[in-house]
């Protein structure tokens, strides 16, 4: 009893197994492939945000971020403005004269000041400016100050050569504090009062 052989393998009737698949069956793409768009998409995305806060910032960033809970640095100009003569109310002699201040320094009256009103007190700028121009102080302006409801009388200086002038000030009045500050001074001495004024 012989046994049955199964038929010769013909490799000419073999084909490759990637030329045999159809339709759905395609060979895997490359992962590179894939993810270069989602990179490059990320990329434009990234650059776009960058430009948007580059050009946003330097439009509201502020120039004077760097005086915060400082004074204000804009003029404390006079609204309404009038300008005494000191020599007038000044003593005979007394204009121009210069003394020692008390901290060591040079007093010098004939600094042109102005003498601004911060409150709502009528009046008290023109108080002010007579009491220092009968001391012998050279009163060039008063009027209100553009600053507003100041609870303490500041004396601005824009010089530190005036700063006793300024000490001088205070003390004469009574009341108040000294600040340098060319943007509130200029080259003069600017009294700004404020509501311990109204109150002396």
């Amino acid at each position: 009893m012989s046994a049955t052989r199964p038929p010769a393998y013909d490799e000419r009737y073999a084909a490759p197994v990637e030329a045999s698949r159809r339709g759905a069956h395609r060979a895997r793409p490359n992962p590179l492939t894939s993810v270069i768009p989602v990179v490059a998409g990320m990329a434009v995305v990234v650059l776009v945000v960058v430009g948007a806060f580059t050009l946003l910032g330097d439009r509201g960033s502020p120039s004077s971020s760097s005086n915060v809970g400082a004074e204000p640095t804009t003029s404390p100009s006079a609204s309404a403005s009038t300008a005494p003569s000191a020599s007038a109310s000044a003593p005979a002699g007394s204009t121009g004269a210069t003394a020692s201040a008390s901290a060591g320094g040079e007093v010098d009256k004939t600094i042109e000041l102005r003498v601004l009103n911060s409150t709502s007190t009528a009046g008290l700028a023109k108080r002010f400016s007579e009491t220092l121009g009968a001391d012998g102080w050279t009163v060039a302006e008063t009027g209100d100050s553009n600053q507003r409801g100041l609870e303490t009388t500041v004396v601005y200086y824009g010089k530190s050569s005036q700063k006793p002038t300024a000490d001088a000030i205070v003390e004469k009045l009574g009341f108040g504090k000294t600040r340098k500050s060319t943007g509130n001074a200029g080259d003069g001495i600017t009294v700004v009062l404020g509501a311990d004024a109204a109150a002396a």
